[in-house]
């Protein structure tokens, strides 16, 4: 469907429910999270502006244990149209 996704796992302890909920709070509501920790934030509002609002940055624990990290964004071709809302500059 025109995007690439970047996946990258470990199998460490894995994320804590609290931490993925201070997650998702953020990426509905735009507004920093207490204890989230800076680069999580960070990277959330960079890859918007600069890959476009159609870029996701998605965190889930594995079972047993482990953590899942993608990262999806458009993909554009020579001669595509670009929307100035689907990519920063």
């Amino acid at each position: 469907d025109g995007k690439l996704c970047i996946s990258l796992a470990d199998t460490g302890d894995g994320i804590s429910d609290d931490i993925l909920d201070k997650i998702d709070r953020f990426k509905k509501t735009g507004v920093y999270q207490e204890g989230l920790g800076i680069g999580i934030q960070n990277s959330i509002e960079r890859l918007k502006l600069k890959c476009g609002e159609s870029s996701e940055l998605i965190i889930s624990r594995t079972e047993p244990h482990g953590t899942l990290v993608k990262i999806i964004i458009p993909v554009l071709r020579k001669g595509d149209i670009v929307d100035e809302g689907d990519i920063g500059g």
